[in-house]
C-alpha cells in the first residue's frame, strides 16, 4: 500500500482545514478535496457551529455499494462498453452526454445484500455534539439520539459505554448528494446546533465496488466518495468557508492516477499556515496536525 503520512509543523495548531474554492465557497466537501479524493474508512469530519446555527450535510454513499448505472430501465453498461444498454434518452436519463444519460437507483436490490455495516443501516451519517455524552444505552441518550459504539458507530450492545449521536439516512430525496446530479438537487439533512464548539460528522462510506473477486485488497476497503457539509447562519446567510475540518484527514484517490491538488489551512495562535500539495500521487495517504511538529 502506497501511503504518505505528513505532519504539519506548527506550535499549538490542533486542526487541518479546507481551503475554500472561492471567497463565498459554500458549502465545503469533497469538491474541495477533488472529486477523486474520498475519505479513506472512517475519517471523522469536524465543523464548527454556533449555537443557534444550522448544520447542514449529505453523501453519497449510503452504505452499499452501487449497482451498475441503469439507462432507462436496463441496468449498464452500455453496448458500446460491452454491456446489454442503449443510452438512455427522455425524461427518465439524465442528460444524454453525462454517461451517457445514466443516472444511478440508490434501492436496488442489488445493494441490499452488500451492506458496509448492517447496523448502519438508516444510520449511514451520524452527528454529535462537540463533547457528546457517554452512554450504556439509548435509554441514556436525548430524544432524537441513540447509543453509538466505538469505532465503527454500530448500534451499542454492550461493552465500553458508548456516546450519543443522532443518525441520518442517506437515500434518494434524504441525505444525498454527488458529483453527478445538479447542486440544486442535494438533499441536505440538518440540525439546528444546541451548543457553540467542533460538531462531529462520521460518514459509513462504501466497499470500492460490487465484486471483491478481482481485487480483493481493493475492495475491501471502504471509503466515502462524496461529502458536502455547510453551515448557515442563525439569521439564514451562508457562514463564512472554513468550517470544515478534521484532526487526521485520511484519504484515498481510489486509484495511483489520481493525484491530488488539494489546499489545507493549518490553524494555530496568531498564525495561519497554508499546506499546498501539487500532484501527490498519494494514493491512500494521511494528513496530521498535532503541537509537537516535525522531529529533527
Amino acid at each position: 500500500m502506497s501511503k504518505v503520512r505528513l505532519r504539519v509543523l506548527v506550535t499549538l495548531g490542533w486542526f487541518l482545514a479546507l481551503a475554500p474554492t472561492g471567497a463565498n465557497a459554500v458549502p465545503e466537501g469533497t469538491r474541495n478535496l477533488q472529486i477523486n479524493q474520498g475519505l479513506l474508512r472512517r475519517t471523522p469530519v469536524n465543523v464548527f457551529a454556533r449555537a443557534g446555527e444550522l448544520i447542514r450535510f449529505c453523501s453519497s454513499d449510503d452504505g452499499h455499494n452501487d449497482t451498475a448505472p441503469l439507462y432507462g430501465n436496463c441496468i449498464g453498461p452500455t453496448v458500446d462498453q460491452g454491456g446489454p444498454c442503449a443510452p438512455c434518452e427522455g425524461a427518465g436519463c439524465d442528460p444524454v452526454g453525462i454517461n451517457g444519460g445514466a443516472r444511478w437507483d440508490l434501492e436496488h436490490p442489488v445493494d441490499r445484500g452488500l451492506s458496509v455495516l448492517r447496523s448502519r443501516r438508516g444510520a449511514e451519517i451520524l452527528l454529535s455534539a462537540p463533547t457528546p455524552r457517554a452512554c450504556q444505552g439509548d435509554l441514556q441518550c436525548d430524544a432524537g439520539q441513540s447509543c453509538r459504539s466505538r469505532p465503527d458507530g454500530a448500534a451499542w450492545s454492550g461493552g465500553e459505554a458508548g456516546y450519543c449521536a443522532w443518525a441520518f439516512p442517506v437515500e434518494e430525496g434524504r441525505g444525498f448528494c454527488s458529483a453527478w446530479i445538479p447542486e440544486g438537487s442535494f438533499r441536505f439533512h440538518e440540525h439546528r446546533a444546541e451548543v457553540t464548539g467542533h460538531w462531529t460528522l462520521d460518514f459509513v462510506g462504501e466497499r470500492y465496488s460490487i465484486s471483491t473477486n478481482a481485487e480483493p485488497d481493493r475492495d475491501k476497503v471502504v471509503s466515502t466518495r462524496y461529502f458536502e457539509i455547510d453551515v448557515r447562519l442563525a439569521d439564514g446567510r451562508d457562514a463564512p468557508p472554513g468550517r470544515v475540518s478534521a484532526l487526521a484527514w485520511r484519504f484515498t484517490g481510489h486509484a495511483r492516477a489520481y493525484p491530488s491538488w488539494a489546499d489545507f489551512f493549518v490553524a494555530a495562535p496568531g498564525q495561519v499556515y497554508v499546506l499546498d500539495l501539487t500532484a501527490l500521487a498519494g494514493w491512500r495517504w494521511a494528513l496530521e496536525a498535532g503541537a509537537t511538529g516535525l522531529a529533527g
